[in-house]
C-alpha cells in the first residue's frame, strides 16, 4: 500500500516518527509492502511546504533540527494552514502531531475531523 503524507506539526515528536520512517524505510515495504512519500508538512512555527511529488523528508528533518523553517527549503507550494495542506495536498494520510489544548483537544480535533471528511486515514498521538 503506497501512503501519500501529510504532516499536521513538526515538532519533537513528528521528527522522530520522520526518522523512524527512513530507518524503517526498507523493511516496511519488503515486510508489509508499505511504501510512503511525505508531500505536505505545516507547522505553526516552522512555516508550510508541498509538493506532490514528495519532499526530501531527511533534508527536511535536518533543517528542523538545525532550527530552520521549512519555508527556507525548496518546495512548489509555501506558506498555507493545516486546513488547506488537508484539502490541497493529495495526502491519503493525515499525521497529526500538533500541539494540542488537553481541555478542548483542539487544534488536532479539527485536523482530524477534517482529515476523515475527506476519506483520508489519521495517525495521531
Amino acid at each position: 500500500m503506497r501512503f501519500k503524507l501529510a504532516f499536521a506539526g513538526f515538532g519533537v515528536v513528528a521528527r522522530g516518527f520522520s526518522e523512524l520512517l527512513l530507518e524503517k524505510r526498507e523493511m516496511l515495504e519488503s515486510r508489509y509492502g508499505m511504501t510512503w512519500t511525505v508531500v505536505a508538512i505545516s507547522d505553526n512555527l516552522k512555516g508550510s511546504i508541498m509538493d506532490p511529488k514528495g519532499l526530501d523528508l531527511a533534508a527536511v528533518v535536518k533543517a528542523a533540527e538545525k532550527g530552520k523553517g521549512l519555508e527556507e527549503l525548496k518546495a512548489p507550494a509555501k506558506g498555507f494552514d493545516v486546513l488547506q495542506m488537508i484539502e490541497r495536498s493529495g495526502a491519503n494520510t493525515l499525521v497529526e502531531v500538533t500541539y494540542t489544548n488537553v481541555k478542548t483537544g483542539e487544534p488536532a480535533t479539527t485536523h482530524v475531523r477534517k482529515a476523515i471528511e475527506k476519506g483520508m486515514n489519521v495517525v495521531t498521538t
